[in-house]
This record gives C-alpha cells, sequence and structure tokens, in this order.
C-alpha cells in the first residue's frame, strides 16, 4: 500500500512539472500560436494561457491584447516588449528580466514578480511588498505583488449602436447623401515668451585686509667691543668680530613683521645671532567649508541597516565599509562613489545598481545579482566573487574583476 501511494505522488509531480506550475496543459490553439510568435516575433491578441515560456528570449516582442494567463516567465527575457492590455493574471516572472518593458493596461491581478528586474517597466499600478503569511505568525517570507492604482478608473468596453434604416421601394429616388463638414481647426494659441529672473547670486565671504610689510631693524655690534679687541690685539676675535646685518624689506605680501631678539654674553667675542620666527602664511582665499552629508541619504542608510531593503535610493558617496548587508535588496540605488571595502553583500540583489567608481576591496559580493548593474571605474581587488551574476553590467575601467571566479550554479 506504500509503493503505491508513493507511485501515485512520483506521477503527480511529473504531471505538474509537464503542465508549468500546475495549471491545466495548453490548449492546441495556444502551442500554435508560440510557433507564430517564435518565427515572427510578433502576435498580438493570441491565445497563449498555459504556455512555459522559462529561459526564452523574448525582448521586443509585440503581444499587445495577448491572453497570457498562468503562464511561466522564469528567468525570461522579456526587455522592451510590448504587453500593453495583456491578460497576465496568474503568471509566473521569478526572475525575469521586464526592463523598460510596457505594461500599461495589462490585467495583473495574481502575478508573482518575486526577483524580477523591473528598471524602467511601465505599468498602472505600483509593486508592494507583502508578507503572504503573517496571519499564521511567518514574518520572514515576502513576496512582491502587484497593486492597481485606485484613481485610475477601469475601461469598460464600449459597443457601437448599429441603426437599421426602414425598407424602401427601390423605385423611390435615392436619398441625397449629406457629407459632414470638415471640422474648423482650433486657433493657434500664441505663446508668450516668460523671462525668468537670474538667480540671487551666492554671497562669497570677503577675505581679511592685506596686513602693511615693515622693515627689520639692523642689528649690529656696539662700538665697546670692537675697541677692546683692537686694543688686545687678538687676531681670532678680530676674524669672529660681529659684522652689521642689514635686512632687506618683505616682499609686498601679508607676511606679519618678523620678531628679532638680539643676544650679547658680556667679556666674550661671541657674534651675535638674529633669530627670525616667521609666522605662518596668510593667504586672501577663503577657507573651504567641509562637505555636509545630506540628511536623505543619511535616513536611507539607517532604514537599509534595519531592515536590509532599500529600492533605488540615493546612497552615493557614503562610508558604508565594514557593514553587514546580507541577502539585502538594493536593485537600482545609486553607490556611485562609495566607500564598501571590506562590506558583506553575500546574495546582495544589485540589479540596476550604480556603482560607478566604488570601492569594492575585499568585500564580500558571493552570489550577488549585478544583473545590468553599472561598475564603471569601479575597484574590486581583493573581492570575493564566486558565483556573482555580472550578466550584461558594465565594467569599463573597473579593477579587479576575476572573470575565473564568475561561476554559475544550475
Amino acid at each position: 500500500m506504500k509503493k503505491t501511494f508513493f507511485y501515485l505522488g512520483c506521477a503527480a509531480v511529473l504531471v505538474a512539472a509537464q503542465t508549468g506550475n500546475g495549471h491545466a496543459a495548453p490548449s492546441v490553439t495556444a502551442t500554435e500560436n508560440l510557433a507564430k510568435l517564435v518565427a515572427t516575433r510578433s502576435c498580438r491578441g493570441c491565445e497563449l494561457s498555459g504556455i512555459n515560456f522559462n529561459r526564452m528570449d523574448l525582448s521586443k516582442v509585440d503581444l499587445e491584447g495577448a491572453d497570457l494567463s498562468t503562464c511561466s516567465f522564469l528567468l525570461t527575457n522579456l526587455s522592451y516588449a510590448n504587453l500593453k492590455n495583456t491578460i497576465l493574471h496568474g503568471a509566473v516572472f521569478g526572475g525575469a528580466d521586464l526592463g523598460d518593458a510596457d505594461l500599461t493596461g495589462a490585467d495583473l491581478r495574481g502575478v508573482s514578480f518575486d526577483s524580477a528586474y523591473l528598471g524602467g517597466t511601465k505599468m498602472s499600478g505600483e509593486i508592494v511588498t507583502t508578507k503572504p503569511f503573517e496571519s499564521i505568525g511567518v514574518d520572514e517570507v515576502e513576496k512582491d505583488v502587484y497593486v492597481e492604482d485606485p484613481a485610475i478608473p477601469k475601461k469598460t468596453p464600449q459597443q457601437q449602436e448599429v441603426k437599421v434604416g426602414e425598407r424602401r421601394d427601390f423605385n423611390d429616388v435615392p436619398p441625397v447623401a449629406v457629407t459632414k463638414k470638415a471640422a474648423t481647426p482650433a486657433p493657434v494659441t500664441e505663446i508668450k515668451s516668460v523671462e525668468v529672473s537670474a538667480p540671487p547670486e551666492t554671497a562669497v565671504p570677503q577675505a581679511p585686509p592685506a596686513k602693511k610689510s615693515s622693515f627689520i631693524e639692523q642689528a649690529s655690534v656696539p662700538e665697546t667691543i670692537s675697541d677692546a679687541v683692537k686694543e688686545r690685539g687678538d687676531d681670532a676675535a678680530v676674524e669672529n668680530e660681529v659684522e652689521t646685518v642689514t635686512e632687506t624689506t618683505v616682499p609686498e605680501e601679508p607676511v606679519p613683521p618678523a620678531v628679532v631678539e638680539t643676544k650679547v654674553v658680556p667679556g666674550k667675542t661671541v657674534p651675535r645671532v638674529a633669530e627670525v620666527v616667521i609666522a605662518p602664511e596668510i593667504t586672501d582665499e577663503p577657507a573651504i567649508p567641509p562637505v555636509e552629508i545630506d540628511k536623505n541619504k543619511l535616513a536611507d542608510l539607517e532604514v537599509l541597516l534595519d531592515t536590509k531593503r532599500c529600492f533605488g535610493c540615493d546612497l552615493s558617496g557614503l562610508d558604508i565599509s565594514g557593514k553587514n548587508l546580507e541577502d539585502a535588496d538594493l536593485e537600482k540605488a545609486n553607490l556611485s562613489g562609495a566607500n564598501l571595502e571590506r562590506t558583506d553583500l553575500e546574495g546582495v540583489n544589485l540589479k540596476g545598481a550604480l556603482l560607478v567608481g566604488a570601492n569594492l576591496k575585499k568585500a564580500n559580493l558571493k552570489n550577488a545579482d549585478l544583473y545590468k548593474a553599472n561598475l564603471t571605474g569601479a575597484d574590486l581587488t581583493g573581492a570575493n566573487q564566486k558565483n556573482v551574476s555580472f550578466d550584461n553590467a558594465l565594467l569599463d575601467g573597473s579593477v579587479g574583476v576575476e572573470m575565473s571566479l564568475m561561476l554559475k550554479e544550475d
């Protein structure tokens, strides 16, 4: 009996895998339309419900108005696809690329966008993160779902009325056809130029007044010492006789006067030493004020450290070195010029992120997703890059990218 249940369970799993997400197998019409789509890259208004599109390249296809309900789009490339007014309820887009796709007016009820790339995607509503199992005490599981914009009224299809005229006798003269006059074009409104006043000039602090230059007094040896030396006839002392020191004028620069000290030891013929103390250089240029960090960036950083989520936020130029951001969601975030040295970025979602000139030295990027990220000029020296996804990423001028470690797990 146990073997019977085991075989029945295996059969159920195989049937679910073949039909795609456990739904019914696609119809014959849907299969024929799939062949048409692959051949022509277009299938407007086609019946394609239940089709398995996993890992297919459907970039720039035209599927406007098509029925794509309960379809599977796991890891499918749908970038720049025309999906206007399509029926997509119950579809799964796990890991799909929907960059710059047009989903305006599409029926997205019950659609799963988990791990999908939505950079530049057009849609009528918005994507929100929900916790589907919060009611039973499980808060860790999150799911990205589509929420319609309540401000946009739903369109009701309009049916054209057909009026049938009265039956007439063919012997009668046919009625004269009435032609409608062409509508008079609306007058063109003249656009007046608007003068925009220039913004007020920023006040520049005035430089301090330049100090006047001064002369340094001469330091001379008293005549009494020379006379005493001559009387004794000491040749050595005569050679060491102090010479008169004459200072020239200081160049015309804002430099304060020097301090001169003269020391004389009684009874000894020691040359006088002029000790000059030079004051620090004074410039007319105002001091550069310290750069203030944007308060909004600091607030976003706090949210990131608390929740591990910061979709599309601006963290450019911040110091995030050594932080633990494992499994964080930083899709489309701006991290240009940020310091991420030794930061733990394992499993982080960096799809479409800006990392221009970022410092990623010795960072842990294991299993990180950098799909379509901009790493121009970034420094990855010594970073752990095992199983990193660099698909369609910009790596111009980047340093330390180890292509041999970019291995993908099946």
